[in-house]
């Protein structure tokens, strides 16, 4: 947010994307290998279902992108605290 606000009259677009859960092999060092795998974790999405949802937001011109439960997190965050940002940063 930050950076996006310094760099608001220049032409620069700066897109945030913040990761839900996604049905990865990444994290090999977990105990449970599954354990963000939609079979143990309802709110989790598969690698199709994050790219699908990040690239309609891109598209869309979002600039800060949460998909599922990410979405609703960031969501919440603007309720709290959008205003007071966009206030404290005014010039």
């Amino acid at each position: 947010m930050n950076l996006r606000t310094q760099l608001q009259d220049t032409g620069i677009r700066v897109v945030e994307i913040a990761p839900p859960t996604v049905a990865t092999d990444l994290h090999c060092e977990r105990k449970d290998l599954d354990d963000n795998k939609k079979e143990k974790n309802p709110n989790a999405l598969s690698v199709e279902e994050f790219v699908e949802e990040v690239e309609r937001k891109w598209k869309g011109g979002d600039e800060t992108i949460g998909a599922a439960m990410a979405a609703e997190i960031e969501g919440k965050w603007d309720e709290v605290f959008g205003k007071k940002y966009t206030d404290m940063v005014k010039p």
